[in-house]
Formats: C-alpha cells, sequence, structure tokens
C-alpha cells in the first residue's frame, strides 16, 4: 500500500508472477524470511516478561474486530503482549525495504508503523508492546544492515525490484513528497505518552543506527549521519528511553532522519531540517 496503487500493484503482480525470488527470499514468509533470522520473533522476550495482552486485562474496553478465518482473540493465556512480535516485523521489514527503495522510504516506514498501531486498535496490544516492538524491529535491521553479507544480498533484491517496477511501469522510480508520511510516522513512536524519564537530555546515538541512513544520506559521514539522527530524535525521557552509553532506539524517529534536508557548510557545520514531524507526538 505504501507504494501508492500504481508501484503498489506492480509489486503485487510482479510477486504473484515470481519474478522478485531474492525480495521475497529475504523480506517475504512472515517469521520464516531470510533477513529477519532470529529477529523475526520475540517469543523469549514474551515469555520473559510474561504481560497479559489488553483483551484479557480488560475485555470490557475492547473492540472486537473478527474476521472470517482469523482467530485474534484466541490466545488467551498463552501469546504474552511485550514486546509486540508483529511491530517489531513490520518495523524491521519496512526498514530495509525502505533502504532498497529511498525514493519511497518514508512512506514505506509510515506503513509500517500502522501496523503497529493497528495492534493497539484491535486490542491486542498495549502502546507501549508497539513501542519496544519498534525499537527491536529498527535494532534488528541495522544489524542486518550493517552485516556486508546481508547488505550485498539487500542490494541485490533491490535491483531486482527497481528493475522489475520500473519495467512494469515504464519509467524510473521518483521521490515523492514526505511530508505527510514523516508526520503520521512520527505519531505513532509514543502514543502521546508522558515522559517518565530526564527531560532534556542529550541524544546518544547507538552506534548501528547511522548506517540506516546511507541509502538516503550516501553523501555524508557516519559522524554526520549520527548527527542527522541526533537533530530529528524525539525529546528525552519516554518510556524505554534509554540514556545510557548504547544509544536510545526509542528516541529514533527514522522517517524524519531520511527526509531530512540537510547541508554542510565549508567549516562544517550542519543544518538539519526536518520534514513532517510533529512536536507532541500525539497519537490520538
Amino acid at each position: 500500500d505504501a507504494l501508492g496503487p500504481e508501484l503498489g500493484a506492480a509489486m503485487r503482480d510482479a510477486l504473484a508472477e515470481k519474478r522478485l525470488p531474492k525480495t521475497e527470499f529475504l523480506l517475504g514468509n512472515g517469521y520464516s524470511a531470510r533477513a529477519g533470522g532470529l529477529a523475526s520473533s520475540l517469543v523469549f522476550d514474551k515469555i520473559l516478561h510474561g504481560y497479559p495482552r489488553p483483551f484479557e486485562v480488560a475485555p470490557g474496553s475492547v473492540v472486537r474486530h473478527d474476521l472470517p478465518g482469523y482467530q485474534f482473540y484466541d490466545s488467551a493465556g498463552e501469546s504474552r503482549s511485550f514486546p509486540s512480535g508483529h511491530a517489531n516485523q513490520a518495523v524491521w521489514v519496512s526498514t530495509l525495504l525502505g533502504l532498497m527503495l529511498p525514493e519511497l522510504g518514508p512512506q514505506i516506514l509510515a506503513r509500517g508503523a500502522d501496523s503497529g498501531y493497528h495492534r493497539v486498535v484491535m486490542g491486542v496490544h498495549f502502546p507501549l508492546d508497539v513501542v519496544g516492538g519498534r525499537m527491536t524491529g529498527t535494532a534488528a535491521a541495522a544489524d542486518r544492515w550493517n552485516d556486508p553479507k546481508m547488505r550485498d544480498a539487500l542490494q541485490q533484491a533491490a535491483a531486482e525490484l527497481r528493475a522489475e517496477l520500473e519495467w512494469r511501469t515504464g519509467r524510473p522510480l521518483a521521490p515523492v513528497p514526505a511530508d505527510a508520511a514523516v508526520e503520521r510516522y512520527s505519531g505513532h513512536l509514543t502514543f502521546g505518552l508522558p515522559p517518565v524519564g530526564e527531560v532534556g537530555a542529550p541524544m546518544i546515538v547507538p552506534p548501528a543506527a547511522p548506517d540506516l541512513l546511507l541509502a538516503h544520506h550516501p553523501e555524508l559521514t557516519y559522524g554526520q549521519r549520527a548527527e542527522v539522527l541526533r537533530q530529528t530524535a524525539l525529546p528525552s525521557g519516554g518510556p524505554l528511553d534509554d540514556p545510557g552509553p548504547a544509544g536510545s532506539w526509542q528516541r529514533l524517529n527514522l522517517a524524519a532522519a531520511w527526509a531530512a534536508e540537510v547541508s554542510v557548510e565549508p567549516d562544517g557545520s550542519m543544518s538539519v531540517e526536518s520534514r513532517g514531524a510533529i512536536s507532541n507526538f500525539r497519537l490520538m
């Protein structure tokens, strides 16, 4: 859906005709997706935390959305709530796909973030579950992208996907305005949860994160990409924010960083203009 009606239809047709074997092998097949590996499942994390789901804790507050053939609410006492495995998977898949198709990167990220929001609407996850899933999914994508062999495989898949989409549409891919996508993605990041930690703390960027900007800001150095992440980050102190030396995955606003307009002056100073991000990051 994030690719729009024309490109989205082209990708669906290409998948149906089995013309994207590398892309499907790496990103498709759910929990068996090769690019995810162990990061595709958070079952051990769920067992460790052991939190029940919203429809178990407050059944009277959940509006059930049942569909024929789908059992969304039959895991009471079995499948745990934190963190959200669906959000985790949607985020690492959409992050890697956004690196493969940077022209549509923010739109793809926003669609992945929608998936986590839908889990809350369904009453099968709490907002904090989705925040945790986004953090693990972003970290997983960074881990895979920083692996030289996996990056090479993803770049091969990107070439396959780009060639197929351009052949089907008869023209090269082109960037589209990202402001609305950045705003939608930003609105899904914290669900408006109030700060619980130190407000005003400096942003410490996880060492693996700056290379997630390579496809969108290839002209920047590693340090400059880290600075873009710093300047587009969420405020400190939110739930699950880690102010320690390992850095905060919770504060990263990847869509804002991808879409930012960056200029570097001769003296090395940087100007980062974030596009579409909203200031209060409230979802509801």
